[in-house]
């Protein structure tokens, strides 16, 4: 064998092991997506058996009245993102595992330990993607949720007016306001630097893929989703509050909330990462 056809050969095996690895870390993140799907699918059955029971509506926390399973009573609380999942965990609804996303590299989500069963509003179970007002804290959910907001049409599985199949539930958080970030750790869960990639559950139960579309003035505007009424129709960006008031868009993010007064969530926040 000469030096040439060596030299060959080893080309050929390094072609073949780069060409492995890109198919096996392209079946890695499609496993990744589909385990994500499972998660959401997940949630939102456990939305939909709670509400089955509550007159169709979501759980919001802060008109939830807390019963001794909690570990207090008639106690109103803020209407954060983990707090959503606290109830929905205690009512034995899904395993507080399927908060993380498989795809999740940011340092600062972990999963919740399933060990500590007793979860309670403004314990052990956070969602602070951004370490937390202290920064010293840490997140157990990867997941965006629609705005909790009492009266608002979204948290709601039979709303006015809406089809069922495009109020989203919960979904891969994104950047903030919707505007391309490629140093959001969202673009990590199963898309690149260059285009954001995540799955979205909807309140019928369907599941969608959906990718940051380049080039549109709304590129997290997915195709058919739009906010307004029959005559002024807008399309709809997930991860932005288009219509602050009459609540007919799709609001996506992790909800911190500050503080509470008479039940009602005075000051919320959005989560950003």
């Amino acid at each position: 064998m000469t030096g040439t056809q060596v030299i060959l050969i080893l080309a050929a095996l390094s072609i073949g092991s780069a060409a492995l690895a890109i198919i096996l870390n392209k079946a890695s993140s499609e496993r990744k997506l589909s385990q994500c799907q499972y998660n959401l699918y997940a949630m939102q059955r456990g939305i939909d058996l709670w509400a089955q029971g509550n007159q169709m509506r979501c759980p919001v926390p802060s008109k939830v009245r807390m019963e001794s399973d909690y570990g207090s009573d008639a106690i109103l609380f803020a209407d954060s993102t983990s707090n959503v999942h606290v109830i929905l965990i205690n009512d034995h609804s899904y395993a507080p595992h399927v908060t993380v996303c498989p795809g999740e590299e940011s340092p600062i989500v972990r999963p919740f330990d399933d060990e500590k069963v007793n979860l309670i509003f403004g314990g052990d179970f956070r969602n602070d993607l951004d370490g937390g007002p202290s920064g010293d804290s840490w997140s157990n959910v990867s997941y965006a949720n629609l705005e909790v907001r009492p009266g608002r049409y979204g948290w709601n599985l039979s709303p006015n007016g809406r089809s069922p199949d495009s109020i989203i539930l919960f979904g891969d958080r994104g950047p903030k306001d919707g505007k391309h970030d490629a140093d959001s750790w969202s673009y990590r869960l199963h898309g690149s630097a260059e285009v954001w990639r995540g799955n979205l559950i909807f309140t019928d139960g369907h599941a969608e893929t959906v990718e940051e579309r380049s080039g549109q003035s709304e590129p997290f505007a997915p195709k058919g989703l739009n906010w307004g009424d029959a005559d002024h129709l807008h399309p709809d960006n997930i991860f932005l509050r288009d219509d602050a008031s009459g609540a007919t868009d799709n609001f996506m993010a992790v909800f911190r909330a500050l503080s509470v007064s008479s039940g009602e969530t005075t000051n919320r926040t959005q989560v950003w990462d």
